[in-house]
């Protein structure tokens, strides 16, 4: 009888969203002027949740920590994760204050835009996050970042680090374009940095993926994991090796939520005490999975679907 594995506990930190999914959306509608579509669907979504969902699937003990509104989106929220039987112990409802959504607009190739309203996730400071759940974790993962503009993230990642935590970060997409100027002091925390290329890019000022690499390392990011699509995923290691895992051809159905299953996949491997080639493996298979199917995650169903898919797909 093979013995179960044991799992590192996950603390997903962050940002919690509700979506509100629109597909297709082939252009804007003029003023006075409806467009029909195939469907209009609220789902649970945000980077924090998106990846502690695929480690939920994947059999991962994880938490949630964050704020939401005391509204009905945030209503929906807690009974959505309620019913997927994540821990939800750890996010608070913030008194007058929005959940955080999403209007998203998936075009007919699954190519997706945005209107986000940041809600509550803005208003998040340290005293959000509770002792008890950090003192419970063995990894702290940390996402929605340019959101959490009330939350001191630098001292957070000390805080972690210092309590003997591996610590893990996902950036997001920054409108006010403040990623490099923000992230630079949090890097020297990290065991795990994880961000897209063009985020990577933006924030060391290189273009080349090897200059991108270095530029963490050199930062005194542990390992570098950058998100490329299409293209996989590229990795700086601690001992300065660099590894490439292609992605898996799919059919894509919608790309909400890739990166973060993607996330999620990575850090399942981190977790069950993975290499680091298996841990891409592992994230390059969830972001496949999460794009065959309407929804953030919703293509990934359970661990023996994940486990069959990496087996079929690298023989």
């Amino acid at each position: 009888m093979t013995a179960p594995i044991a799992r590192k506990r996950v603390l997903a930190v962050g940002q919690f969203v509700v979506d509100m999914l629109v597909k297709p959306v082939e252009r804007h509608p003029p003023a006075d002027v409806a467009d029909i579509v195939d469907f209009i669907r609220l789902d649970t979504g945000g980077c924090t949740l998106n990846a502690a969902r695929v480690l939920h699937k994947l059999g991962v003990p994880v938490r949630l920590s964050g704020l939401i509104g005391d509204d009905r989106l945030g209503e929906f929220l807690l009974t959505e994760i309620a019913r997927s039987g994540m821990d939800s112990s750890g996010l608070r409802e913030k008194p007058g204050a929005a959940t955080s959504s999403s209007i998203v607009l998936i075009s007919p190739s699954g190519e997706r835009s945005f209107f986000h309203c940041p809600g509550a996730t803005a208003e998040m400071t340290l005293v959000d996050i509770r002792e008890e759940d950090l003192e419970w974790s063995d990894i702290v993962h940390l996402a929605g970042t340019c959101e959490l503009n009330s939350l001191d993230i630098t001292a957070f990642l000390e805080k972690a680090k210092r309590l003997g935590k591996v610590v893990s970060l996902d950036v997001d997409y920054d409108p006010q374009g403040r990623w490099g100027e923000r992230v630079k002091p949090w890097l020297p925390y990290l065991s795990y940095f994880l961000p897209s290329r063009k985020e990577a890019a933006v924030i060391s000022g290189q273009s080349e993926i090897d200059e991108i690499l270095d530029y963490f390392a050199e930062s005194g990011v542990k390992t570098t994991v950058v998100k490329m699509g299409k293209e996989g995923c590229a990795a700086r290691a601690p001992d300065r090796r660099t590894l490439r895992q292609p992605a898996f051809k799919v059919d894509v159905v919608d790309a909400t939520g890739a990166g973060d299953a993607f996330v999620g996949g990575f850090l399942a491997g981190v977790a069950e005490g993975c290499s680091l080639k298996e841990c891409l493996r592992m994230g390059c298979a969830a972001g496949a999975l999460t794009v065959t199917a309407l929804g953030a995650g919703a293509g990934l169903t359970d661990r023996a679907q994940f486990d069959a898919f990496i087996q079929e797909h690298t023989k």
